[in-house]
This record gives C-alpha cells, structure tokens and sequence, in this order.
C-alpha cells in the first residue's frame, strides 16, 4: 500500500520549491544582508540571550513586546501588527484567511517569488499566472484586469525585480 493514495490528487503533480542559489552578495530573495553583523551587536546579542531571555520557557505567544514596538515605529496600533516565522507562514496565514472554501484566488505576475503559488496549490486555492515582459518585467496591466475576472476574491502577489536581466 502506498501513502501517496492518501494525498489530495491535485498535490500529487505539485511542483516542488526550489530554490536557486545566488551569489552571497546577491540573496535579496531570501531576506539576507550581504554582510555579516558588527562584532559588538553578536555579542551584546548573545549576552542578551544568556542573561536575559529564559531558555527553558516559550516566548510570549502573543509577541506583545515586539507588536508594541512595531506599531509605535509605523504608526499603527499593536492588533494590526501580524508577526510570523518568515514569509511563508504570513503568506499562508492571508491565504487561508482570505481564499479557502472557494471565496477566492490569487493572481501571480511572474516572475516572483515562487512560494506564492506553491502555497495557494498546496491549499487548493485558484491561482492565475500572468507574465511579465521578459525584458523590462513591465506587467500586461490588461491580462491582469482580464484575469482577475475568474476570481470571486482574490490577491496580487507583485514582486518588483530590481535587478535586470544581464546585471550583476
């Protein structure tokens, strides 16, 4: 008997994540700084953690401190602050709280950043893929309007490349 009998026939066919990797001064996608933190703040960071913060305990779930801090930098108040592990858990998050049960979809303009689409499949939510102009990454501002069309509620997931094709 095999586990795969067991799995959502549209996940079966689900392209994988991959993730390509760049050279280390060019990791925008994936959230990394080309150079590594001062000295001073690794170690006031790492006091930090071994005289200030319980090891043995969880965090405060709610993030109340950082939420606090967040909002009183943007702006905003503290419960419209959303905090998450990494990108892919707040994208997810909006996913499932705007598109499940079939109110909506989303529409990818490609390229982008691919968990996007790979998120909603994984969810069986709609997804529509417009594409870019290879050249300039301009979006086809008709095709998208046109697309949005077959979506009840729906998304964009806009992902400005900033870097052209033959740049370094």
């Amino acid at each position: 008997m095999c586990a795969l009998q067991y799995l959502r026939p549209d996940l079966l066919y689900l392209k994988p994540y991959d993730a390509v990797p760049a050279p280390a001064a060019d990791k925008l996608d994936a959230n990394e700084f080309p150079l590594d933190w001062p000295a001073g703040f690794k170690q006031k960071l790492s006091l930090l953690w071994e005289k200030g913060i319980p090891s043995n305990r969880y965090p405060d779930a709610h993030h109340r401190g950082l939420k606090q801090a967040i909002a009183a930098y943007a702006g905003a108040e503290p419960e419209q602050i959303s905090l998450g592990n990494g990108s892919d858990e707040l994208i997810r998050s909006l996913l499932i709280a705007t598109c499940l049960g079939g109110r909506g979809g989303i529409l990818v303009a490609e390229p982008t950043f691919s968990m996007y689409a790979i998120l909603a499949q994984s969810l069986g939510i709609p997804v529509v893929r417009v594409p870019r102009d290879p050249e300039t990454f301009a979006l086809d501002l008709e095709r998208c309007q046109q697309s949005l069309g077959s979506i009840r509620f729906g998304w964009c997931a806009w992902w400005i490349p900033t870097r052209r094709r033959g740049m370094a």
